[in-house]
């Protein structure tokens, strides 16, 4: 049984935090590995209440959450086997993955970060076969497309768009 945690006053450590786990990034399936992939937040929070009347037409929000002093989130890019549930393997990483997962039908793995680097996964293993330095922040999955006979993987890393010829 779980037990019931409320937030109070003086704070209430919750694991994981308010955008642990998985939160909305895109995930991705692979019929060739049978694996499921995606990114997550490890780490714990403190939630407070207070307080507050009501006031028509301000912000309402009767408590917060913040970090743990001293206890840093981190993250990790993930395949798990989805009729088990059992972890097959897990890239650890400071920051969880930002803007989400593809997988390819070549058996390589995409997960991108919030520092900018777009990484290419053995999708069996979880071996990194690539990195890619895209100079600012990867907030959206890579997508994979044909054009004239060629694949090509592109993203949106800050506000430009980045393509690559497979070969």
């Amino acid at each position: 049984m779980i037990p019931k945690l409320d937030p109070t006053p003086q704070g209430t450590r919750v694991c994981p935090g308010l955008g642990g786990g998985h939160n909305w990034e895109a995930t991705a399936y692979s019929p060739l590995t049978g694996l499921y992939y995606f990114g997550s937040a490890n780490g714990c929070q403190i939630f407070t209440r207070h307080d507050s009347d009501f006031v028509e037409g301000q912000w309402y929000q009767l408590g917060g959450a913040k970090n743990v002093p001293g206890e840093p989130s981190q993250g990790s890019f993930l395949a798990v086997d989805p009729a088990t549930g059992e972890v097959k393997w897990r890239f650890s990483m400071v920051q969880h993955p930002s803007g989400g997962a593809l997988a390819t039908a070549g058996g390589v793995g995409f997960a991108g970060d919030h520092f900018g680097n777009l990484i290419a996964f053995d999708a069996r293993t979880g071996a990194v076969l690539w990195r890619f330095q895209t100079g600012a922040p990867v907030y959206a999955p890579a997508v994979t497309y044909t054009f004239e006979g060629k694949q090509y993987i592109a993203l949106a890393a800050g506000s430009a768009v980045i393509a690559f010829g497979l070969p």
